[in-house]
């Protein structure tokens, strides 16, 4: 339930916390009257991933969506729309999730950590017992897959190399610098055959409109 970002694996962050500070980073909850903003930062961020939503496990962009859940923005001290993400709970369980996250691709680095710095803190106030990262898919593949070494080597080539459509690898090393408790999600698909379509399902590419 607590965050310290005293030890050494935990500078990046520290950094994007002091950026914060001497930059005049704000953040605010999402206002009907931003969706105007959150769509010019959509139109850039979808610009670098094919100009397409992924949608296999996450929402899509959309005032009514963004209104329904917690959704909140990072702007600079002239109003600037730097990132913005939302969440989900998960009462059950005592979790508040993250879904979409997006930032202008010319804000200065750090942004992403600093709101999910802000949203983690939050959290802890709200006396949730867990901050979910969401997935970071085809991480730590090889435990997941040590008994098939063709299925488990496709993988690691698209993990490591495959960046146009999904940075699996940047995901994964964005998310490991707030130290995670990592738990395996399983997908259960019928033989090394299908294998290319269930990708091609995974990935779930829908244009924008």
């Amino acid at each position: 339930k607590h965050l310290s970002l005293e030890c050494k694996q935990k500078q990046q962050l520290r950094i994007a916390k002091n950026k914060a500070t001497k930059e005049g980073w704000k953040v605010k909850t999402n206002e009907k009257s931003d969706w105007t903003k959150i769509r010019e930062l959509d139109s850039k961020w979808l610009s670098i991933h094919g100009n397409k939503e992924n949608s296999f496990a996450m929402g899509k962009s959309s005032p009514e969506y963004l209104e329904s859940t917690r959704t909140t923005l990072l702007m600079d001290k002239e109003d600037n729309l730097l990132a913005y993400l939302n969440n989900i709970e998960l009462p059950q369980t005592s979790t508040r999730s993250v879904d979409l996250m997006r930032r202008d691709p010319e804000s200065p680095k750090g942004v992403m950590e600093y709101l999910f710095l802000n949203e983690i803190i939050h959290a802890q106030k709200d006396n949730l017992d867990f901050y979910d990262l969401g997935f970071s898919p085809l991480a730590k593949i090889d435990e997941a897959f040590s008994d098939n070494k063709v299925v488990t080597n496709l993988f690691k080539l698209i993990f490591d190399k495959q960046k146009r459509y999904y940075d699996f690898q940047g995901l994964y090393i964005f998310k490991s610098k707030f130290n995670p408790q990592w738990k395996q999600s399983y997908l259960v698909f019928p033989g090394i055959i299908e294998l290319p379509s269930v990708l091609m399902a995974l990935l779930d590419f829908n244009k924008t409109s």
